[in-house]
């Protein structure tokens, strides 16, 4: 496009969320959702499925507060379940908002239907959208995600657990929340256990 604004490999779709236009983008995801691989491939020399599209949309929208890019995001998310090839950007969009503090894209992840993990894990440091909430402080996400999972203790790399994060960061509000969601055996062992030092 040569716009300094926007990056040269945006597409309809792309711009369509950066604006928050539901309609638009419905439109661009009824239609790749028939097409085959080969039909939607983007840039000509590299290989784009249209679930790509839409975790870049996704995302465009994720950075926006306002309801017509919630809105977005919702529609989107209509179109992903836990079978599908490329469910890890959601997962990624849904941590980068809880440590972000963005609410309500937390909440239209917990909800969507078709999303049976509600709390997924990095594959590279086993963080969770609780690890970035607890270290951020953000109480109201820490709660919505506590309420929602079975597993209200999980471990990330080195034995890190949501309660070290929310300490590590002084936020009392956060611990006091992950400890009243755990029973006292868990938290008992959670406040005093050690993890491997990250050599900070």
């Amino acid at each position: 496009k040569g716009s300094e604004d926007h990056d040269d490999y945006e597409t309809a779709l792309h711009l369509a969320a950066e604006e928050g236009h539901v309609e638009v983008c419905k439109l661009f995801m009824d239609y790749f959702k028939d097409k085959g691989y080969k039909e939607i491939h983007h840039p000509p020399d590299k290989g784009y499925a249209c679930e790509n599209y839409a975790c870049a949309a996704f995302s465009t929208a994720n950075s926006f507060d306002s309801n017509d890019h919630l809105e977005v995001c919702k529609m989107i998310l209509e179109y992903f379940d836990d079978k599908s090839p490329k469910i890890g950007c959601i997962y990624s969009e849904f941590r980068r908002a809880a440590e972000l503090g963005y609410y309500e894209v937390c909440e239209l992840i917990m909800n969507a239907e078709g999303i049976k993990n509600k709390n997924p894990a990095n594959e590279d440091d086993g963080e969770t959208p609780l690890h970035k909430a607890a270290t951020e402080g953000h109480v109201k996400i820490c709660k919505l995600i506590l309420e929602n999972v079975v597993d209200k203790c999980p471990i990330a790399a080195k034995g890190i657990a949501p309660l070290h994060c929310s300490a590590r960061s002084g936020h009392s509000e956060t611990c006091e929340m992950i400890l009243q969601n755990i029973d006292k055996e868990e938290a008992s062992i959670q406040c005093f256990k050690c993890y491997v030092c990250r050599k900070e």
